[in-house]
């Protein structure tokens, strides 16, 4: 997935809005992250979007990806963000710290 412009991240925020309110209740969430780009053009409103889906949707949340690199820089980026993660390099690694 490739969120590369702020309108990028307004239609993915809009369209996890609406499915994750239908669901009616928190949830615990598991997040891949593999073959996933974030323009910087894009960060403030994906970070405002993980933000919000967190508080208003997600009982607990952990992320995972297979890249050793990108972990680190995603890492980076939620610290960034003021957001606390534990980014893990499996789903089932992710899964178990729910």
């Amino acid at each position: 997935m490739d969120v590369l412009t702020e309108a990028d991240a307004d239609r993915l925020a809009a369209f996890m809005d609406a499915r994750l309110a239908d669901l009616g209740r928190k949830m615990n969430a598991v997040v891949n992250y593999d073959n996933f780009r974030l323009g910087p053009l894009a960060a403030d409103r994906y970070w405002e979007m993980v933000r919000h889906n967190q508080e208003r949707y997600f009982a607990s949340s952990t992320r995972y990806s297979t890249n050793a690199f990108y972990r680190r820089q995603l890492g980076h980026r939620f610290a960034r963000a003021n957001l606390t993660q534990r980014i893990y390099s499996s789903f089932e690694e992710a899964k178990s710290h729910l």
